[in-house]
C-alpha cells in the first residue's frame, strides 16, 4: 500500500526536491518542515507545514517544531488504531524521511567549540522522530538518507508497497544512526567541565563505528574470523578513509596487515623527501628516504633481511607505472602488502594483476605533529593516551654529552634514526648511515626485545661490519657500561638516546671519538 502522508525534515536538500516530486506524483501527501518547505517554494512546489498540520501558529524554534502529540500519535498509531486519531485532530503518517546533523566536533584541544555551540546545535525533534518511527516499522516506512530514500521511492513506483523486510531493515539502520548521533554527542558534551572549559581527555569515551570490510583468515584451519570497522568522522589519511584494491579474495587484507599499515602510516608520514618502509610482524625492519620514490623503494627492499613474513611496503608518495612493475616483479613472499597515498592508474592497473597483493590507498598522510588519542583494548576497558606527536628536531635540540659533537651529516642520520625507532616496538634500536648521495637508510633495526641489550645485539647484528661509522638510536636510556662498550666495539660513531641514568656520559666523554647526544626525551611503545 502506499503511504497517505510523508513527513519529511531534511537537513541534506540536494535531492529534496526530486524526492517531494516522486510522492507527489504517487498522490502522497507531503509534510515537511519551515526549512524544508521555503526550499521547495522557491522550486514552485507547495506543501503543508508541520505547524499548519496542527493547526500552529509558525515560530517555534526549528528544533522542536515537530514536537507534538498529534504528529507523534500519527507515527505510532498501529493500523487498527488509526480511527482513533480524527480525535486528537491528527491523521496516519506512513512515511517519515529524517536526517540528522553533523555534530561540531572540537580537536583533541577542545579550542574550537564550545561547550554551548554543542547544546545548540543538539537535535531535539528529529531523533525523537526517527525513534518513534523505527519504533513502529510494521506500518511506517523510516528513512534517514538520501540513497534510501531514492531506494523507497523507486519500489513504491515500481510495487507499490515496501514489504515488511525492507522495513524493518530501514528502522535498524535508523536506530543505528541513532546510537551514532547520540554517543557522539555525548562524547563531545563531556570534553568539557561543568564551566564549559575543556577537559584534557573525555568523562565519556564513545567509540563509534561502522563495518566497512571483513578480512582474509591470518592462517589456514580453526574457526577466528577479522572484521574492519571504520571509525565515524574517521579524517582523510586513516586507514577508514582508504581505498582497498586488489584481485580476488586472496588480496583482501588480513587483521595483521591493517594493524601493521596504520603503524607504517603513521611511520612514514615523518618525513617530506621521497621514504618508503618495509614492515614484517608489526616493525620496520628497513626504512630509506632517497631523492626520489622509485630509488627509496628499491632500496628499502634491498636492504630487508632475508626470510620476511607477510612483508608490507609503505612509501609517502604516488606509485607511478615504472615503480608498478619493478613491484609486480617480485615473488609474492617478497611483497604482501602496499601502502600509499595514492596509485598512478597504470599502476594500478599492473599492480592489481599480482595474485594476493594488498593495496591500500591512504590518499593523504596526515601530520605527524597533529594532537589525538591513541586507543587499545584491554578485556572490559580501553587505555586512552594522548598521542606521541614528537620527534622533529628533538635531536638537534638536544644536549651533546661528548667531548666531540656530532657531524652535520652525523645529525642528519640521528634524526632519520631517531624517527624510525619513536615508530618501533620497544626496546628499540636503529642503526642508520648517510650515503654519499644524501640517501638515509636504516641497517639494522632491533625492536620488541625484552631489554635493551638484546635490541641492541639485534640491530648490531643486521648491521653487521657496515655498523662501522654508522649512528645509533635508542628509544630509552643506554645506561649501562657493557651495552655502550659493545656499541663502540663495532665502530659506531654517534649515539642519541634519552639520556643515562648512570655516568655513561663520561665513558663517551673520555672518547675523541664518539659522539653523544641526550635528548631528554623518550618514545616508548608497545
Amino acid at each position: 500500500m502506499l503511504p497517505r502522508r510523508a513527513l519529511v525534515s531534511l537537513h541534506d536538500q540536494s535531492h529534496l526536491e526530486d524526492h517531494v516530486r516522486r510522492l507527489l506524483a504517487l498522490h502522497v501527501e507531503v509534510v515537511t518542515c519551515q526549512s524544508n518547505a521555503a526550499f521547495l517554494r522557491q522550486k514552485g512546489i507547495e506543501v503543508q507545514t508541520i505547524d499548519a498540520l496542527v493547526g500552529r501558529a509558525p515560530g517555534l524554534p526549528p528544533r522542536v517544531e515537530a514536537l507534538d502529540a498529534r504528529i507523534f500519535a500519527g507515527i505510532l498509531a498501529a493500523e487498527d488504531e488509526l480511527a482513533a486519531l480524527a480525535t486528537l485532530g491528527s491523521g496516519p503518517i506512513d512515511l517519515v524521511a529524517v536526517d540528522l546533523p553533523r555534530l561540531p566536533q572540537p580537536s583533541p584541544s577542545a579550542n574550537d567549540v564550545s561547550l554551548d555551540e554543542v547544546f545548540a546545535a543538539t537535535e531535539l525533534d528529529r531523533p525523537a522522530l526517527l525513534r518513534a518511527a523505527a519504533s513502529n516499522y510494521a506500518r511506517v516506512i523510516v528513512v534517514t538518507d538520501a540513497d534510501d530514500f531514492g531506494r523507497v521511492l523507486k519500489k513504491l513506483i515500481d510495487y507499490q508497497v515496501v514489504t515488511l523486510e525492507v522495513r524493518r531493515e530501514l528502522a535498524i539502520r535508523a536506530l543505528a544512526v541513532l546510537a551514532r548521533y547520540d554517543a557522539t554527542l555525548g562524547r563531545t558534551a563531556s570534553s568539557f567541565d561543568a564551566t564549559g572549559a575543556p577537559r584534557p581527555t573525555p568523562e565519556l569515551f564513545t567509540l563509534v563505528a561502522t563495518l566497512a570490510t571483513e578480512l582474509r583468515a591470518e592462517a589456514f584451519g580453526g574457526s577466528r574470523t577479522a572484521t574492519f570497522y571504520a571509525e565515524e568522522h574517521a579524517p582523510r589519511g586513516t586507514l577508514p578513509t582508504a581505498i582497498m584494491y586488489g584481485s580476488g579474495d586472496d588480496a583482501l587484507p588480513t587483521a595483521g596487515q591493517i594493524r601493521e599499515a596504520a603503524k607504517a602510516l603513521e611511520l612514514i608520514a615523518e618525513w617530506s623527501m621521497p621514504a618508503a618502509a618495509l614492515y614484517a610482524r608489526g616493525r620496520p625492519v628497513s626504512v630509506v628516504v632517497a631523492t626520489s620514490l622509485g630509488a627509496a623503494m628499491a632500496r628499502a627492499l634491498s636492504d630487508a633481511p632475508a626470510g620476511l613474513s607477510s612483508p608490507l611496503l609503505v612509501v609517502n608518495g604516488q606509485i607511478d607505472p615504472a615503480s608498478a612493475t619493478m613491484l609486480a616483479q617480485l615473488p609474492a613472499a617478497k611483497l604482501r602488502a602496499l601502502v600509499a597515498p595514492s596509485l598512478h592508474v597504470e599502476a594500478l592497473d599492473v599492480l592489481q594483476s599480482k595474485p594476493g597483493l594488498s593495496i591500500l590507498a591512504s590518499r593523504e598522510l596526515l601530520s605527524p605533529t597533529r594532537a589525538g588519542f591513541d586507543l587499545s583494548r584491554v578485556p572490559a576497558g580501553l587505555v586512552l593516551e594522548t598521542r606521541d606527536a614528537t620527534a622533529e628536531g628533538e635531536v638537534l635540540h638536544g644536549r651533546v654529552v661528548t667531548q666531540r659533537a656530532p657531524t652535520a651529516d652525523e645529525l642528519r642520520a640521528l634524526e632519520f634514526a631517531w624517527k624510525v625507532a619513536k615508530h618501533a616496538p620497544s626496546d628499540a634500536i636503529v642503526i642508520a648511515r648517510r650515503e654519499d648521495d644524501g640517501t638515509l637508510r636504516t641497517l639494522g633495526i632491533g625492536a620488541g626485545a625484552t631489554s635493551r641489550r638484546s635490541a641492541i645485539d639485534e640491530a648490531l647484528t643486521l648491521a653487521g661490519v657496515a655498523a662501522a661509522g654508522c649512528v645509533l638510536t635508542s628509544d630509552g636510556p643506554i645506561d649501562e657500561l657493557a651495552d655502550l662498550k659493545a656499541i663502540l666495539d663495532r665502530g659506531v660513531l654517534a649515539i642519541a638516546h634519552p639520556g643515562s641514568i648512570n655516568d655513561v656520559a663520561n665513558v663517551g666523554g673520555s672518547s675523541h671519538v664518539l659522539a653523544m647526544i641526550a635528548t631528554g626525551v623518550s618514545h616508548l611503545r608497545v
